[in-house]
């Protein structure tokens, strides 16, 4: 399954290390959220960072596996259908890979009765 909508580049001001993130989440309004913070907060630091989209954890595990590909941080998922976001953390430090991990969760909203 390819990512979803387009990956996100941008040079800053600093000429830094570019700060690779991805983003694992199926919900696509909930992606465009959480990308559109990290650009923010990143552009208004004038950080250099490349933001990869990813809808599940299989896509972004095989992604992984592919040598040379790193990233700074992994904002993942914890209810995805088939592998967890907390499961592919717990399998990747379970490697060694140190890469550090957010795992986030939907909020439930109350229905009206």
């Amino acid at each position: 399954m390819k990512a979803e909508g387009k990956d996100i580049k941008k040079e800053g001001t600093k000429g830094m290390y570019k700060y690779s993130l991805a983003v694992c989440e199926d919900d696509k309004l909930i992606m465009e959220n959480i990308c559109r913070i990290c650009e923010n907060t990143l552009t208004d630091m004038g950080i250099d960072y490349e933001i990869r989209r990813f809808l599940s954890a299989e896509h972004l595990e095989e992604t992984l596996g592919r040598k040379g590909q790193i990233f700074d941080l992994l904002i993942l998922d914890i209810e995805l259908e088939k592998k967890t976001g907390m499961e592919l953390a717990r399998e990747l430090r379970a490697k060694g890979d140190r890469v550090s991990a957010f795992a986030e969760r939907k909020q439930k909203t109350a229905s009206a009765s």
